[in-house]
């Protein structure tokens, strides 16, 4: 199947899919507007939060690369400082899910990918660097009837570093990049696979069809671009990883800054 075609025809609004998918995203849409009123405490200490945050990850990083940025987040995300009390457990059920504001929940110390993937943006929006969610579907293979019947489980999120794009998954702290404009394919797990959906994005990240369509097109042209191997995103990690953990007095006086942020957070949180 061409599945960048089948999307070029039925991503319209003259298409019974493409109604469907409008109709979830006028609800969608709704119900973040309606979240800022309902939620304005919460969001206003969450956003002042992450102005923190992203100061934080742009003196631990190195300077200038998005993919060290990235693994900042997750390294503060997964050691707790992030979350009130300084843990975070990853769990799927039982979340507040303030649409649009999804990463309040990792505040509230718990969460799964589209909450880490949210806040990450908030991060990466804050530091004005480019990024994005990508939704998407685990697969063990690239059989076509998998990837047909796949179903949307998993978001991560979509950098750029030296003009190429990248996709990190902070949760699992997994690298991959895009192996056509649909398959994603991890950096050090050729086992399982990662697929676009774009319907998904559509619904949740993107502005309209044509911008869906879009990101297809641009991710079909940057899987022919040249990127970094094994061995140098190895080299970032390392390095990054050791810049973070020496930064024990920097990373302390973060968390004694964010606590009325985190406090302010979880007590609006019913």
């Amino acid at each position: 199947m061409d599945f960048e075609y089948f999307y070029k025809i039925e991503l319209n609004e003259n298409t019974a899919y493409g109604e469907k998918l409008l109709k979830l995203k006028d609800d969608y849409v709704k119900e973040v507007e309606k979240n800022k009123i309902i939620y304005k405490k919460n969001i206003e200490a969450y956003m002042k939060l992450i102005k923190l945050v992203s100061l934080i990850v742009k003196e631990i990083g190195l300077k200038d690369n998005s993919i060290s940025y990235s693994i900042v987040i997750s390294k503060l995300l997964n050691s707790g400082f992030l979350s009130k009390n300084l843990i975070f457990t990853k769990q799927q059920n039982d979340l507040f899910d303030i649409e649009g504001y999804l990463g309040i929940d990792v505040i509230n110390g718990y969460g799964c990918c589209r909450n880490s993937a949210s806040l990450h943006k908030n991060v990466f929006d804050q530091l004005n660097l480019f990024n994005n969610i990508i939704p998407c579907a685990k697969v063990e293979n690239q059989n076509l009837r998998d990837l047909i019947i796949s179903v949307a489980s998993h978001v991560v999120n979509l950098i750029e570093y030296e003009g190429v794009y990248y996709i990190h998954d902070i949760i699992y702290n997994i690298f991959a990049k895009f192996e056509d404009g649909f398959i994603i394919d991890e950096y050090f797990n050729k086992q399982s696979y990662l697929f676009y959906k774009p319907e998904i994005d559509f619904i949740f990240y993107s502005q309209d069809f044509k911008k869906v369509i879009n990101n297809i097109k641009n991710y079909k042209l940057d899987s022919r671009c040249s990127h970094i191997d094994n061995s140098k995103l190895k080299d970032i990690i390392l390095e990054t990883e050791n810049r973070f953990n020496s930064s024990n007095d920097a990373i302390k006086n973060y968390v004694i800054s964010a606590q009325p942020y985190i406090k302010a957070i979880t007590n609006l949180t019913i």
